[in-house]
């Protein structure tokens, strides 16, 4: 299975967000702190709790101004030598980025993990240090402005890859899990999942390796307006489903 669309920088990727705040930018999307869709999280508001989650302490490692997060570098440090694991590392850069509102960056190499990475969109979500009352949008707002988005280099050697442990212990059999969740009101991830609430959800230039889990899906995907897929390979010696209940933006 190849899902393919041309590219250049993962820095371009920049333009379609600055299209996207244009669209949904509203006097009616405003936070009960006075902010709004297109206002940058300050950065004194990113996550700060140690060890994994201390992002504040390590903005020099990152292209946080451009508005990209990189996995392999402090506090996350998630290994690409594809021999260790970096599933809790990945998970940590996931959470950081989408209370910090930036984009989880993959540089080439390749990402060993054993459990599912959840990017979950929740309504009240309390990443650690970061509260909700005041940088987490309510509603519609936090809808539009709060999306997980994860992009591979476009440079180096070889593409970015995740490649899943075999015999790994998987949430729903599901790989990379892209869902709306409502935390507010009791919300766990799974009984919740809204896909006309989760918009804006971003998968690009990351290519999947399945390994043997025959009863897996690589990427779900049960997302609303402005969710994409985009230039993607996803291979195995046994797996389920490559793609479960994709938004309309997949080109193959």
């Amino acid at each position: 299975m190849n899902i393919t669309l041309q590219h250049s920088s993962p820095y371009r990727l920049l333009n379609r967000l600055t299209l996207i705040v244009i669209l949904v930018a509203s006097p009616l999307l405003t936070a009960t702190a006075k902010m709004r869709v297109f206002e940058m999280v300050p950065p004194t508001s990113f996550p700060s709790a140690p060890p994994d989650h201390a992002l504040q302490s390590y903005l020099a490692y990152h292209p946080w101004q451009k508005g990209f997060l990189d996995v392999t570098k402090p506090p996350f440090n998630a290994p690409n030598d594809g021999v260790t694991d970096a599933t809790l590392q990945i998970q940590a850069a996931i959470e950081c980025a989408w209370s910090s509102n930036l984009i989880v960056y993959f540089p080439s190499g390749t990402y060993l993990v054993d459990g599912t990475l959840n990017c979950i969109q929740e309504d009240g979500r309390n990443i650690p240090s970061t509260p909700p009352s005041a940088y987490v949008l309510p509603g519609s707002a936090g809808q539009r402005k709060y999306a997980h988005l994860l992009v591979g280099s476009t440079t180096g050697e070889n593409r970015p890859t995740i490649k899943l442990a075999d015999g790994a212990s998987l949430t729903n059999n599901r790989l990379f899990n892209f869902i709306w969740a409502d935390s507010v009101n009791g919300g766990n991830g799974t009984k919740f999942d809204d896909p006309a609430r989760m918009y804006c959800a971003l998968f690009r230039g990351i290519d999947i390796d399945m390994g043997n889990n025959p009863n897996a899906t690589a990427l779900y995907m049960n997302g609303a307006q402005l969710c994409s897929i985009e230039d993607v390979k996803i291979s195995g010696a046994a797996f389920k489903v490559g793609l479960e209940n994709v938004p309309n933006n997949v080109s193959v």
